[in-house]
């Protein structure tokens, strides 16, 4: 449990906290650009919604916060394992799970980069997609590592007392279905987008509407994108299970000139 200026909060509702945070983020950034005419009504790109003025400052803001608190998850998970792997409860390899911290990292920072540089400024676009693609691109590896890193929990160390240790297998499974599908919907968003751009024959990408060609293929590609984030999300917060059994102590500050007015006493 995490205690800061009087407020208690439990480690295990940080990846639940993480997924509110970004449903109410996408939320209020679609009503806002809905509200004032900057996107069409049926199903924008996530990006689209965060793309022009006001309410790209808002999306930036709120997904660079959110950002910041997945890469906290990331660390959190890494130390977890860590833990386990040094107490003898799982088997795990400990190269895997730094690797996983890293990619996690990796991933955390995509996105903000994708927050950041918005994709209706030309000359940023570039950094929009490359950001795009370290965000989603990497979280799939990092997804597949975790599933790898997730079996070990299954059968614990029987020397260990463990308690409630184990992982579910329905946990596991459900990782192992989104690692899986992970990469074919993201390839699915990005042939999409790719070939609805080339037919697009509008003025706007943002305002795409059905009349401006590629309608069906933007469509798909927005799904899928969507999938792909409700996807991330679920899967971070699995992690609940796992982070019950971590404790954080507050980190602790000392002056150091008080221990050289005690030496002088």
């Amino acid at each position: 449990m995490v205690s800061l200026c009087g407020i208690k909060f439990k480690v295990h509702y940080w990846p639940i906290f993480i997924f509110i945070w970004f449903v109410k983020t996408f939320a209020i950034t679609f009503a806002i650009s809905l509200y004032l005419g900057h996107i069409y009504w049926f199903f924008p790109f996530i990006s689209d919604t965060g793309a022009l003025t006001p309410e790209s400052c808002i999306f930036a803001q709120l997904v660079n916060i959110g950002a910041t608190f997945l890469s906290v998850a990331v660390y959190v998970r890494y130390r977890e394992v860590e833990s386990a792997i040094n107490c003898g409860l799982i088997n795990a390899s400990a190269g895997i799970n730094t690797a996983s911290l890293w990619l996690g990292w990796i991933s955390c920072l995509g996105l903000s980069v994708v927050a950041n540089f918005q994709q209706n400024a030309e000359y940023v676009r570039l950094l929009h997609f490359v950001g795009a693609l370290g965000s989603f691109a990497v979280a799939a590896v990092y997804f597949i590592l975790q599933s790898i890193i997730s079996r070990h929990y299954l059968a614990p160390n029987p020397n260990v007392t463990t308690g409630n240790f184990k992982l579910g297998r329905k946990t596991f499974y459900f990782r192992v279905v989104l690692s899986v599908l992970f990469l074919p919907v993201y390839f699915i968003c990005t042939v999409c987008g790719v070939l609805a751009i080339t037919q697009f024959t509008g003025d706007s990408v943002i305002y795409w509407t059905p009349d401006d060609g590629g309608f069906e293929l933007r469509l798909a590609a927005v799904f899928a994108e969507w999938i792909l984030v409700l996807m991330e999300l679920l899967y971070i917060a699995t992690f609940t299970k796992e982070f019950k059994y971590m404790r954080f102590r507050e980190i602790g500050f000392e002056c150091k000139y008080s221990k050289i007015q005690q030496g002088l006493m």
